[in-house]
């Protein structure tokens, strides 16, 4: 009862705040072959150049306020922001934070909503300026029957990169990137979903060996299990194609990247470990994924494995 007359109020508060740590066998990325090419040259990989595992501490937080556009009515208006930490233990130089923030109106119908966001990011390497986004995104849900969906959804970024003490070309890098994704899922149950995701974007820069086209693929299993435990699983499957050599690495040679990423989460909430309503907005994730990245240009070829540990904890408010 206090959840329904909290959520029937016309402006809402919520948020949730995460603290956990995450391991990468590969956080520099260095190649599989050990080898990296230059003016057309390769060159072996020594010492720190090689792949090298680091654990990060990771925090962040998120909140965002949403008003129904009135008493009886599903549409609504928000504003949110989140933020994000990963303080890595050796290779600090690719410590990461980011600011997210979005605005927008969500207007339902009967078997359809249609969302509007501006968005922004700024995203910083070891406490560097790196990359700001601003742009937009169009979104359209549409429920087919009880157990089929689909959405589609456009979106610009109009991104700007910055130089760093280590990339100092960075800034070659900016420019708009805009994509679209059209999507479908069905539900075998109330508690297990499957979402299929086509997507084609295309990044522009100053330099076009920074610009590249990308087709992926993706697959998405959402399980609700008993006592509130939960099993998320993921699949993905990307092609970029770089719309010009880039001369410092290979003049010949026009980058063309294969991506391949797969993983799965399982969340435990609190109250599998206490019964005290402290525990109850409580959850516990654990998380793994593997990327795969194969390209015709060995440097970035390269594999790396992830495992996650999270808290997460949740709130939510009825304002007025």
């Amino acid at each position: 009862l206090r959840l329904i007359a909290r959520r029937s109020r016309l402006v809402t508060a919520s948020g949730s705040f995460t603290v956990g740590a995450n391991y990468d066998s590969n956080r520099n990325s260095a190649p599989a072959s050990d080898e990296v090419l230059a003016l057309g040259s390769r060159f072996e990989l020594t010492g720190l150049n090689k792949a090298r595992g680091d654990a990060a501490l990771v925090t962040s937080a998120a909140a965002e306020l949403r008003r129904q556009l009135s008493a009886n009515s599903k549409s609504d208006v928000f504003l949110s922001g989140a933020y994000y930490r990963a303080d890595q233990r050796n290779l600090t130089d690719i410590s990461l934070g980011a600011f997210s923030g979005a605005a927008g109106a969500r207007l339902r119908g009967a078997r359809g909503a249609l969302t509007a966001k501006l968005l922004y990011d700024n995203v910083y390497l070891d406490n560097e300026s790196f990359l700001q986004n601003g742009g937009a995104s169009l979104r359209y849900d549409r429920k087919l029957s009880w157990n089929y969906g689909a959405y589609a959804e456009a979106r610009y970024l109009d991104q700007k990169f910055f130089a760093t003490p280590d990339a100092d070309a960075n800034r070659q890098r900016s420019g708009g990137q805009r994509s679209l994704a059209l999507g479908a899922s069905r539900a075998f149950s109330p508690a297990s979903q499957l979402e299929a995701e086509f997507s084609a974007s295309a990044k522009d820069a100053r330099e076009d060996y920074y610009a590249y086209d990308t087709l992926a693929f993706s697959l998405r299993h959402s399980w609700l299990m008993k006592r509130g435990m939960f099993l998320l699983t993921s699949a993905q499957l990307g092609r970029d194609r770089y719309r010009r050599a880039d001369a410092m690495v290979d003049p010949s040679t026009k980058r063309r990247d294969t991506n391949m990423r797969g993983g799965m989460t399982l969340g435990l909430p609190g109250s599998l470990l206490s019964g005290a309503s402290a525990f109850r907005n409580l959850t516990m994730t654990l998380g793994y994924e593997h990327t795969r990245d194969s390209s015709n240009i060995t440097n970035y070829t390269y594999n790396s494995d992830k495992e996650t540990v999270l808290f997460n904890y949740k709130w939510e408010a009825g304002l007025w």
